[in-house]
C-alpha cells in the first residue's frame, strides 16, 4: 500500500485520532486548533482514500491474565488457546482462554477479562502436592499417570517411568 502525501493539517488530525480514536470532531478541533468543518472534511477524505480503514482500541494487557467466554455449543477456537472448557447443562460452554483469544473472531454470549486468579481451599485439596512414587513435594505442575481407573501424580519424568513400570508388574 502506498501512503498518500498528507498535508500538515491531515497529519495533525490523523495524529490526534491515532492517540485517541474516540475523539469527537469538536474535541479534535479544540485540541488541534483546526476548525470543526475542516476536521470533518479531513476525516471524510482520509476515510474515502483508505488512509483511515477503521477505528479501534488499544488495551494495556499487562494485567490481563485470561479471557472467560460463554459460547453456544462448540466453537472453532484453536485448542492451544483453550485452558479450560466447562460443558454447561444448558448446552453452552464456559471457556477459560489465553488472552490471545481477544484477537480472534468467535461468537460468544458473554465475555470477561480476568486480571487475576486464586484458588480456594477446595481446589488446593484437589491439587497433588506429594509425588505418588517417591513421596517428595511436587513444586511445579504434576505429571499425571492414568492407570486402572485411577490418576497418579508424580514429580518428574523419572518417577513417571518407574511408576509405570511398577504398575505394569502389579497387574
Amino acid at each position: 500500500m502506498s501512503i498518500p502525501n498528507l498535508s500538515k493539517r491531515e497529519l495533525i488530525v490523523l495524529g490526534a485520532l491515532y492517540n485517541n480514536s474516540r475523539l469527537t470532531i469538536e474535541e479534535i478541533s479544540s485540541e488541534t486548533g483546526i476548525g470543526r468543518n475542516t476536521v470533518a472534511q479531513i476525516i471524510r477524505k482520509l476515510e474515502n482514500n483508505g488512509t483511515i480503514k477503521g477505528y479501534t482500541i488499544r488495551m494495556d494487557d499487562s494485567d490481563m491474565e485470561t479471557v472467560i467466554a460463554v459460547v453456544n455449543g462448540q466453537t472453532d477456537i484453536p485448542e492451544h488457546v483453550i485452558y479450560e472448557d466447562y460443558a454447561l447443562s444448558n448446552g453452552r460452554h464456559m471457556l477459560v482462554l489465553d488472552r490471545s483469544a481477544l484477537s480472534m473472531k468467535f461468537p460468544y454470549e458473554y465475555l470477561w477479562i480476568s486480571t487475576g486468579r486464586s484458588y480456594g481451599k477446595a481446589m488446593e485439596a484437589r491439587t497433588a502436592s506429594v509425588c505418588d512414587y517417591c513421596g517428595k513435594t511436587i513444586v511445579s505442575d504434576p505429571i499425571i499417570v492414568h492407570s486402572h481407573n485411577r490418576d497418579y501424580y508424580v514429580c518428574c519424568p523419572n518417577c513417571e517411568h518407574d511408576l509405570k513400570k511398577r504398575l505394569k508388574t502389579d497387574s
